[in-house]
């Protein structure tokens, strides 16, 4: 049984996983698509294997969304693969256990995002990046969009949260995510 290990970048701790792990064959797909995109291919179509999609289906993923999270890795040295593990874990439990498995029927437009000028207790771009986690969590989120993106990070890292932990606080708060702001004063 093979393993692979990786070390988180903002704790330190292990992340083991093997063969038989979900992310052991998502590491390797990650690591097929960078090798894509590193080539000079550009676009979800020709960085991820269309062969993939069953499998990102089953955990809750598009093409698009991997290839985001690649381009944005290689371009902007961020998310790391760490980071992107934790956010794909968070959607794959929301997937599994709250929508049991079953996609959603709905997917939004960026017209249905709030504006990032738009503010929430002081915080400007709040309102867009909670639209946001919750459309990740949900599967919804259109093609143009993509969770955990420059300017999330940007909103997020002054504040001390990484994009996993916004992500799992807004659905541990689902529905009430005006309690957010007290967390983070």
């Amino acid at each position: 049984m093979h393993t692979l290990e990786h070390h988180a970048s903002r704790d330190s701790i292990p992340v083991l996983f093997t063969q038989d792990d979900w992310a052991f064959t998502f590491h390797k797909i990650y690591e097929q698509a960078i090798t894509q995109f590193e080539r000079g291919l550009r676009g979800p179509d020709h960085v991820v294997d269309s062969s993939t999609s069953p499998f990102l289906g089953s955990i809750g993923m598009g093409q698009q969304e991997l290839y985001d999270f690649v381009e944005d890795g290689v371009v902007a040295g961020e998310p790391t693969f760490e980071e992107v593990l934790r956010i794909t874990h968070l959607r794959r439990q929301y997937f599994l256990t709250v929508q049991k498995a079953q996609p959603s029927t709905r997917r939004l437009s960026t017209d249905d995002f709030p504006p990032g000028q738009a503010t929430l207790g002081g915080y400007r771009w709040l309102p867009r990046i909670l639209a946001k986690a919750n459309a990740k969590l949900r599967g919804e989120l259109p093609s143009d969009l993509m969770y955990s993106c420059g300017n999330d990070r940007a909103f997020l890292q002054p504040l001390g949260i990484m994009p996993f932990e916004f992500l799992e606080k807004v659905w541990q708060y689902e529905g009430h995510e005006n309690q957010l702001l007290s967390i983070s004063s």
